[in-house]
């Protein structure tokens, strides 16, 4: 029976370019909280029932409109961008954020991973605001206004053996003095409701996705890594 499935890839390169580690697998975990969002996603928001989401910072949330804080209808669960492009332009990013999804990542493996509301131990590369704090050991290497922190692989899904895919690709840049350990990624997308579509905010960001690599790898200064998802819709 054809399943939706994910699958990850990991790639560290030095300074130079050169690739030192590759870790790909089957994603191991869709979380609870996608599920629910998911679920909510089907109903109009007078119906919908009141189901608990977590966002990426452990901040409480409720599907439908009955119980509070309201999160509405995610009537896009995987949202990328749904007419919002107008909002985003430079100009406005200081009081929007951007809806494109991303590949967080976390210091340590997590214990329960469909149970995870984010990559697990110390956040070191995100992106919760319109410009990235410098406190965050990794940064993004394509922060432009267009493209910021985040890069979708493959915007017109191809067809594969497997179904319907796409690829979501984030690259960081270690720019601290030490080496940053990596133990955990998740794939991370803002939320658009029927509560604040009007305005196109993006609130909350949630995990999707979240996977313990199956070694911790390490990132020295000036390295690179490249964190990227491919989801399989089957057909």
């Amino acid at each position: 029976m054809s399943v939706l499935a994910a699958r990850y890839r990991v790639e560290v390169r030095d300074e130079r370019g050169r690739l030192i580690t590759v870790l790909e697998d089957d994603s191991k975990s869709f979380t609870v909280n996608f599920i629910r969002l998911l679920v909510s996603a089907h109903y109009s928001q007078n119906d919908a029932p009141a189901l608990a989401v977590y966002d990426v910072f452990g901040d409480l949330y409720y599907t439908g409109s009955t119980s509070r804080p309201a999160l509405g209808v995610a009537f896009q669960p995987f949202n990328i961008d749904y007419g919002c492009w107008p909002q985003y332009e430079p100009s406005v990013l200081g009081t929007r954020y951007k809806p494109y999804p991303g590949v967080w990542l976390g210091t340590s493996p997590c214990s329960d991973l469909t149970s995870a509301n984010a990559p697990c131990g110390d956040l070191i590369a995100c992106c919760d605001t319109p410009y990235p704090p410098s406190s965050y050991a990794l940064q993004p290497t394509n922060l432009t206004g267009n493209a910021l922190c985040f890069g979708i692989g493959q915007c017109s899904p191809p067809l594969t053996e497997s179904g319907w895919a796409f690829t979501i690709t984030s690259q960081w840049h270690n720019q601290y003095s030490s080496p940053v350990t990596v133990g955990s990624m998740a794939l991370v997308f803002g939320i658009l409701t029927s509560g604040n579509i009007s305005d196109c905010y993006v609130s909350p960001w949630y995990a999707a996705i979240v996977d313990n690599l199956p070694t911790p790898v390490t990132v020295s200064p000036g390295w690179y890594i490249t964190v990227s998802y491919t989801i399989y819709f089957p057909v």
